[in-house]
């Protein structure tokens, strides 16, 4: 198994025959180390570590978590190969879970962890869709069909106080999770959809969901 801190997962330690680890490069000048196990077919074992009251051992139990599965289809109800899925709190999180879907739309997560789980699954011409998924504690598969959407398109123009239009701003798109209130953040998560305005401060997005988004100006 792979056993790394969050700063030292490019230079993971590898568990020997029995198990045991050790890692030496951690910064001993944080205050606090999540400590965390990876193997494949495991759910991710992690452990957040006192950085100046450390104990003299940690240990971590790898468990087997859930068989996420199911289809991907389009919006004529034929599956779509090679959309992308992952399972994580944002498309950023370092333990995000990655799939892609077979040539008949099959996906599969091999160890997925009980409880809320957000899941969003995109394909290129299609509005992409996110979900959260509840995984029972007390089962070893569980199945989900997603049916992906026509994709819709949003267009402007970014001016300034004097209503000249503005070039080369970056607009990004956020969208909530369907548990919004629980959510770290109100403003949603990025979706991968991004552009940047024109000469003349136009611009358009392409590949969104149905529903309420967020937009994102940014400009020096």
């Amino acid at each position: 198994a792979a056993v790394a801190t969050f700063y030292t997962q490019s230079e993971p330690a590898t568990t020997d025959a029995d198990g045991r680890y050790v890692i030496t490069q951690a910064d001993p000048a944080r205050n606090s180390h999540t400590l965390f196990a990876r193997q494949p077919g495991f759910v991710e074992a992690r452990v957040e570590v006192d950085g100046k009251n450390p104990l003299p051992a940690y240990d971590l139990v790898l468990r087997r978590g859930v068989r996420v599965h199911g289809r991907v289809f389009n919006p004529k109800g034929t599956p779509v190969d090679a959309a992308e899925l992952y399972v994580g709190f944002s498309p950023h999180a370092y333990n995000r879970l990655d799939a892609k879907t077979r040539d008949d739309g099959t996906f599969e997560f091999p160890a997925v962890e009980s409880g809320k789980q957000t899941m969003v699954t995109s394909k290129n011409g299609l509005a992409p869709d996110t979900r959260v998924l509840e995984i029972p504690k007390d089962r070893t598969e569980f199945a989900v069909d997603v049916h992906l959407q026509i994709a819709h398109f949003l267009a402007g123009v970014v001016v300034d106080g004097s209503g000249k239009g503005l070039a080369g701003v970056s607009i990004s798109v956020r969208v909530q999770k369907p548990d919004g209130a629980e959510h770290r953040d109100r403003r949603g998560d990025y979706l991968d959809v991004r552009t940047a305005t024109g000469a003349d401060g136009a611009f358009r997005l392409d590949g969104l969901p149905a529903g309420v988004v967020n937009l994102e100006a940014y400009g020096t």
